[in-house]
């Protein structure tokens, strides 16, 4: 009988199934504040995901793990609120990384409201604050 070799999957291949697992459980398609940006899973370079006001968009990394793919998604949304709402210009007008340290205050002081495992908020068809 022949042994049969075991071979790894190639980089790809993970960073292609993280990628299938991650839009398997992310909705396409958030509404913050009233207003509906698009949810893309893709390659960046340098950051688990970034967030653009103008063109209503969030992007998320897609060779992270499912569990950071939603922290990520939760975190972008709160840099969306804070971009609609104005302060991101306020903020950045004062000190660059100010935004950043209030939208990490804003996400960890609700990690115990807002657990991104347990919650509806990736319903896949929404993104809402609901306790199942």
């Amino acid at each position: 009988m022949e042994k049969q070799k075991m071979t790894k999957p190639r980089a790809s291949e993970v960073v292609k199934a993280r990628k299938l697992a991650i839009e398997a459980v992310l909705p396409s398609k958030v509404s913050i504040m009233g207003r509906t940006f698009d949810v893309k899973v893709m390659n960046l370079k340098g950051c688990a995901g970034d967030c653009t006001v103008a063109d209503s968009l969030i992007r998320i990394h897609q060779a992270q793990s499912v569990e950071s793919a939603k922290a990520t998604l939760w975190h972008e949304a709160i840099h969306a609120a804070l971009g609609i709402s104005g302060l991101t210009e306020l903020l950045e007008a004062k000190n660059d990384s100010l935004e950043e340290a209030i939208v990490r205050c804003i996400e960890h002081a609700f990690a115990d409201v807002v657990n991104v495992d347990k919650l509806s908020i990736f319903d896949k068809n929404s993104l809402t604050i609901s306790a199942e």
